[in-house]
């Protein structure tokens, strides 16, 4: 007989539960025809219990990753909010002025309708209201830039104007030489301002010049050409769509023969039907024109059925930017009453930029929203919107009709659309 061997369990931790089962295995026959002993083999199959009774532990549960808190200083918080509050309020009067002046010159008036058409058109893409906000940093660096440079201007048109008079009323006398004096240093310390801060720039970043030729050069080449092809295609897209309805009251107004009944029949009908046109044209035309501006495609500009279908999904955004647009743009029909002159007309025009960008923010923001959403609204809200439209349209479509009594330039007056077309509203500019 040979002896039972025993292969030895390998060791397993103290805390696994164990459980060992005894496998027969039947033994091979000898050379003399015998069966040798069985080989009785301990196979663990699950780990057995550290002791009978014994609770077992439970598995011991990953402790969580500690993630070092950033606390940020209180005090520079502040610090850089007050820091990116004076270049955003800064950045905002440097484009009012800026689209305002544009919005007098000739040609460059599109430039002016083309930086508010993608001004929609970047809110509608995006959502964010912050993103039509378009280049509010660069232009608050240069307006910090520019009110310091003209302060400085300032004091040095002061110094020169009492040299001139210290040289007028005593000739070679210290005071005109020293007023001189102070003037010469003056420009010399601007210049060397100018050199030490364009030095500075380039020591801390040496691709400063790069970086400020390519984006000049980007910005006047691309840019411009942006804004001016938008803007020519967004007044064209209007002027198409306003052209009906207004040549209709204009129509109307010149009718000869006015105390005729067949005159009378005539003008009245062209007014009722004129007037209903541009009741609906005007509800239209900015998601229109917005459309256009976000796709970058003219064919947009014709597009009535989607906007009806963004209507459908986001409709009390579309009448908080209807009432917006109209009603914004009737007290600046006040400004039409005399002729502006050509060096005041900058003048006027801040109060046209200031009261049509809210508008084409909120224009934006109404078919950014109507994108977000796939199923329309309920019947009750889009109702409402569209009767809320319709007295607010009707009331501007009146006023427009009696601007041709008030305006300066009588009916043709009608024409200028400043809520659609060119922000400003002089003919003779």
């Amino acid at each position: 007989m040979q002896p039972i061997t025993t292969t030895p369990t390998p060791a397993l931790p103290n805390d696994a539960p164990l459980v060992a089962e005894a496998l027969a295995v039947a033994p091979p026959a000898d050379s003399n025809g015998g069966a040798t002993d069985a080989v009785v083999v301990a196979q663990p199959l699950l780990p057995p219990p550290n002791r009978i009774g014994a609770p077992t532990a439970p598995p011991a549960a990953s402790s969580p990753v500690a993630h070092p808190v950033i606390r940020r200083d209180p005090v520079a918080a502040a610090l850089a909010w007050c820091f990116w509050a004076v270049i955003s309020m800064f950045g905002a009067a440097t484009m009012i002025v800026v689209l305002a002046v544009l919005a007098t010159l000739p040609i460059l008036q599109f430039l002016s309708l083309g930086y508010l058409l993608a001004v929609s058109a970047r809110i509608a893409r995006s959502g964010r209201i912050r993103d039509g906000f378009i280049g509010l940093r660069a232009a608050g660096v240069l307006g910090i830039l520019g009110f310091f440079l003209y302060l400085y201007w300032l004091a040095l048109k002061f110094a020169a104007s009492m040299a001139d008079s210290a040289r007028i009323i005593a000739p070679g006398s210290g005071a005109a030489a020293g007023w001189a004096g102070g003037v010469m240093i003056g420009l010399w310390v601007l210049g060397g301002v100018v050199l030490l801060a364009s030095l500075v720039a380039f020591l801390i970043w040496p691709r400063f010049y790069v970086f400020l030729r390519d984006g000049v050069w980007t910005f006047f080449t691309r840019r411009l050409w942006y804004y001016a092809w938008l803007g020519l295609r967004g007044f064209v897209g209007g002027l198409v769509w306003l052209a009906v309805p207004v040549s209709m009251l204009v129509v109307a107004s010149l009718i000869p023969g006015a105390d005729r009944p067949i005159a009378i029949f005539a003008s009245t009908m062209l007014r009722l039907v004129g007037s209903f046109l541009l009741m609906v044209v005007v509800i239209y035309v900015p998601f229109l024109q917005g459309r256009m501006a976000a796709a970058n495609r003219f064919a947009e500009v014709f597009d009535i059925l989607s906007v009806r279908a963004e209507f459908r999904r986001a409709p009390i955004a579309f009448w908080l930017a209807v009432v917006t647009t109209l009603l914004f743009a009737l007290p600046l029909y006040l400004l039409k009453i005399e002729v502006v002159p050509r060096d005041a007309a900058a003048l006027p025009a801040l109060f046209f930029v200031v009261f049509i960008f809210p508008a084409r923010v909120l224009t934006g923001w109404a078919m950014a929203r109507a994108r977000k959403r796939e199923r329309p609204r309920h019947f009750v809200f889009r109702q409402l919107a569209r009767l809320g439209m319709i007295p607010v349209a009707a009331f501007y479509a009146l006023i427009v009709f009696f601007t041709q009594y008030t305006g300066w330039h009588g009916v043709w007056g009608m024409y200028e659309q400043h809520a659609f077309l060119l922000p400003v509203p002089f003919l003779g500019v």
